[in-house]
């Protein structure tokens, strides 16, 4: 007869192998950025950089009270490079799945220019 334990332990490693191989899973999907797969609805939940509060943009990883507050003052924030200088190259990778990209229209909102976030 097997140890009820080996059988716990077992299943124990079974649910933390797959928990890690989730969590790994969601940083790719964050890292990777938004693709044609994203379920619809799901760009109303990424912070418009323009129109955002402090409170949003202080929620995106890596940006605090002061980047965030930088980040207002130089509205409007029309381009990649724009953003790049505000926040540098590694913290723009780290908020770019959570931000709206910046030729993204909205309605009642002027249409956007060319040379945005859009256009790499």
């Amino acid at each position: 007869m097997k140890d009820p334990e080996f059988l716990t332990r077992r299943e124990a490693l079974a649910a933390a192998g797959l928990a890690l191989g989730l969590q790994a899973l969601a940083w790719w999907r964050a890292l990777s950025g938004p693709s044609s797969e994203d379920p619809p609805g799901l760009e109303r939940l990424r912070v418009d950089l323009n129109r955002g509060s402090l409170s949003q943009l202080e929620a995106l990883p890596g940006v605090g009270p002061a980047t965030a507050r930088a980040l207002v003052a130089a509205r409007p924030i029309r381009s990649r490079e724009q953003l790049r200088s505000l926040l540098g190259s590694k913290r723009l990778r780290r908020v770019q799945p959570f931000i709206r990209p910046l030729n993204a229209h909205d309605p009642g909102r002027d249409p956007p220019s060319g040379g945005e976030m859009g256009a790499h």
